[in-house]
C-alpha cells in the first residue's frame, strides 16, 4: 500500500514542478499595427551606464548616418550612391582612419565645402555632429553602445519627442514632401497613423529610420504621445 501511494504521488509532484518551473515573465512589447491604441507591456526603465566622455557608435554615430546619409538617392542598400552603403558599422568603419582621423576619407568629406565632395550633399552636418564623429574615430572607432536609460513616463513633445525625431529623422525629412521638423508637420503624420506605421516597419521604402530602427523605449514614448492626442507641449 505504501508503495502504491508513492507511485500515485509522483505524477502530482511532477505536475507541480512543471507549473512552478514555467512561470512566464512578460516581454517588452510594441503593437506593430497601424494604430498605437492597443495597450503595451513595458519593462522597468533601464539605468543609464553611458560615459559622457565617450562617443558610442550605436548611440551617437549611427543615428547621424541614419538621419543624414541614407535617405532616398543616397547611401542606402537600394540606391548605393557612389557604391557606398552606410547603414552598418563595417561599411562606415572602412571610411575611418583611427591613426589619423583628420586624414580619413570620412573626415575629408564631412569638412569639405566643395558641393561635389561634401557629405551630406544638401547640407553639412552640424559642428556638434562632426565633433562626435571625430571623437569616435579618436577613440578607436569602436562598434560599441551603452544603455542611455529611458523614462517612458516622460513623453512631452518639446522635451522628449522632438529630440527623437531630430536625432533620427530630420536629416531626411527637413526637406521634401514629408517634413517633420515642427510639431504641426509631425502631428499630421501622427494623426494619419503614418508615423506609427513607419517606425514599426522592419523593411521596405517606408521604414523609418531606413537603417537602424528606433529603440523600443523611443517607440513607447511616441506611442504614449500619440495616444494622448499628440499635444504640442
Amino acid at each position: 500500500m505504501k508503495h502504491l501511494l508513492k507511485l500515485s504521488f509522483l505524477p502530482i509532484a511532477s505536475l507541480f514542478l512543471f507549473i512552478v518551473g514555467c512561470e512566464h515573465k512578460p516581454k517588452e512589447l510594441i503593437n506593430p499595427g497601424n494604430t498605437p491604441k492597443d495597450s503595451i507591456v513595458i519593462n522597468p526603465d533601464p539605468i543609464s551606464n553611458c560615459d559622457s566622455a565617450v562617443a558610442y557608435f550605436k548611440n551617437d554615430i549611427l543615428p547621424i548616418f541614419t538621419s543624414s546619409c541614407v535617405g532616398t538617392g543616397c547611401h542606402n542598400a537600394t540606391d548605393r550612391a557612389e557604391g557606398l552603403v552606410l547603414t552598418n558599422y563595417n561599411n562606415i568603419k572602412k571610411l575611418t582612419d583611427t591613426q589619423n582621423p583628420k586624414g580619413s576619407d570620412l573626415w575629408k568629406v564631412l569638412v569639405s565645402t566643395d558641393p561635389n565632395k561634401m557629405m551630406p550633399r544638401t547640407q553639412r552636418l552640424s559642428a556638434s555632429d562632426r565633433y562626435k564623429i571625430l571623437k569616435w574615430m579618436n577613440q578607436g572607432a569602436k562598434n560599441d553602445s551603452c544603455n542611455s536609460g529611458c523614462d517612458t513616463a516622460k513623453y512631452a513633445y518639446a522635451a522628449d519627442i522632438a529630440p527623437i525625431i531630430s536625432k533620427n529623422c530630420n536629416g531626411c525629412h527637413s526637406t521634401g514632401a514629408t517634413k517633420l521638423g515642427t510639431w504641426a508637420q509631425l502631428n499630421i503624420q501622427a494623426q494619419n497613423n503614418n508615423l506609427w506605421r513607419d517606425i514599426n516597419l522592419t523593411s521596405g521604402p517606408n521604414k523609418m529610420p531606413p537603417a537602424a530602427s528606433l529603440s523600443v523605449c523611443d517607440k513607447n514614448k511616441i506611442q504614449k504621445w500619440i495616444n494622448a492626442g499628440a499635444p504640442n507641449n
